[in-house]
């Protein structure tokens, strides 16, 4: 999945709460490419809506599966990073995993995301201090 993007919970939930800049932000990267979620963004997004508008919006992102396949690549991903002193969440591990099974790139505002890089999975990261701030890749 070519110009594939994986928006991080951190992202989507800027969205819900009507932050604009992180929206247009989103738009601008993500333009010419498909903009998706994984089940585990999924879950995080929705265990913490209250209101069924924002809940009808999750849904209406289009969401890929974490699998067997995923899980085996977030094993091989958490060894390594852990050997570089880097370990990383469970999710966040599996997000990665998922980017790199479909070579997508992790769209978030979690720095953490950028230990990911050492392995070669791509990540934007939107400044949380200034959202129209360059970022990386």
């Amino acid at each position: 999945m070519e110009d594939t993007y994986i928006l991080d919970s951190s992202v989507v939930i800027e969205i819900l709460r009507g932050n604009e800049e992180i929206r247009d932000a989103t738009k601008r990267i993500t333009e010419g490419g498909e903009a998706v979620i994984t089940s585990v963004t999924k879950y995080e997004v929705l265990v913490g809506v209250k209101n069924n508008a924002h809940r009808k919006i999750v849904e209406l992102i289009p969401c890929v599966d974490i699998g067997c396949r995923t899980a085996a690549i977030a094993a091989d991903l958490q060894r390594e990073l852990k050997k570089k002193g880097l370990p990383a969440t469970l999710p966040d591990t599996l997000i990665a995993a998922k980017a790199k099974e479909l070579n997508a790139t992790v769209l978030t505002r979690d720095r953490d995301f950028e230990r990911f890089n050492v392995l070669g999975i791509r990540t934007v990261v939107l400044d949380r201090q200034s959202p129209n701030a360059p970022f990386t890749i």
